[in-house]
């Protein structure tokens, strides 16, 4: 075993999977621009990683019932208890609207499901930007610390933010708002 086989490790398991799961969920949310197969494999792929983050998360749901709750905390369990209840539903609506991923099973489709799943869907984006925002000074930290590198670089900070500006991502959403319109 060489001595960055660890490291490497880590970085897949702390820095990773939180990180394939709001890419799968946009990759997910691109039903117009992908075919309804894989819209379902993404789809079904991304609840294994939001398993794994409830379950190394789960201390959490232990310390609910222990401390004092101001705001913050007030905030940040509601937000979480809406979006594990909207997983839930995400989930469940999922299962019965499958045409390809899940097709085997005897469910009956609904158009009122595929209205819910959508809902849902944007719901889910929604609450895991607020979810991320919430806890974007620890994932920081966590980055930092995984990765080694200093509390602060300036110039790392300037080329950090110039790529978040950069516009492809940008170019892409204007793209699709030209092709798909606002309906």
């Amino acid at each position: 075993m060489t001595p960055e086989f660890p490291l490497k490790a880590i970085i897949h398991k702390r820095l990773g999977l939180p990180a394939a799961m709001p890419i799968l969920l946009l990759l997910a949310l691109l039903y117009r621009g992908l075919e309804n197969l894989p819209h379902e494999i993404f789809g079904t792929v991304l609840f294994a990683p939001f398993g794994w983050h409830i379950a190394v998360n789960r201390a959490w749901f232990t310390n609910l019932f222990w401390g004092r709750y101001d705001t913050r905390r007030t905030f940040t369990l509601a937000l979480h208890l809406l979006q594990i209840t909207n997983v839930a539903v995400l989930l469940v609506a999922s299962i019965v609207i499958s045409k390809s991923a899940l097709e085997f099973l005897p469910v009956s489709d609904s158009i009122y499901l595929r209205d819910v799943h959508w809902f849902a869907a944007y719901w889910v984006m929604i609450i895991v930007g607020a979810h991320v925002g919430l806890h974007w000074t620890r994932v920081m930290a966590m980055a930092r610390t995984t990765l080694r590198l200093t509390p602060w670089n300036p110039a790392r900070a300037l080329a950090l933010r110039a790529a978040a500006c950069s516009r492809p991502p940008s170019d892409c959403g204007v793209a699709s708002f030209w092709a798909y319109g606002t309906s």
